[in-house]
C-alpha cells in the first residue's frame, strides 16, 4: 500500500513539471507583439536595439534573434518575445513590412 501510495506522488509531480517548465517566463514576463521602428542607440561596443511604437515607447531588445534586427535599423518591424517589467523585450521572431536589407559589404 504504501509503494502504490509513492508511485502516485510521483506519478503527479512528473504530470505537473511540464507546466512549470514551459508554461512561466522569467521575473514574471509575459509574451508580447510590439510594432515600431528599430533604433540603435550607444557607441561601439556598447549599442543597444531599441524599438520605438507609434505611441513613443522605447523597448530595449535583447536576444539572438534581436542582434539581427540591426539590419533593420530606421525600419518598421513587427517583433514577438518576453516582454518584462523594465520595458525589455527578449525577441524570438520578427518580420518586416518592406523588403529584407542586404547585407553591408565586407571589408578585405
Amino acid at each position: 500500500m504504501r509503494s502504490k501510495n509513492i508511485f502516485m506522488v510521483l506519478l503527479l509531480i512528473i504530470s505537473v513539471l511540464p507546466v512549470y517548465a514551459f508554461g512561466r517566463q522569467e521575473d514574471g514576463g509575459r509574451m508580447q507583439v510590439l510594432k515600431g521602428i528599430i533604433r540603435i542607440t550607444g557607441n561601439e561596443p556598447h549599442t543597444v536595439i531599441i524599438l520605438i511604437t507609434a505611441g513613443g515607447d522605447e523597448y530595449r531588445l535583447e536576444g539572438k534573434t534581436a542582434e539581427e534586427l540591426r539590419m533593420y535599423q530606421n525600419r518598421e518591424v513587427t517583433v514577438e518575445g518576453c516582454l518584462y517589467a523594465d520595458n525589455r523585450l527578449t525577441v524570438n521572431k520578427f518580420e518586416s513590412d518592406g523588403p529584407q536589407p542586404s547585407m553591408p559589404p565586407t571589408r578585405q
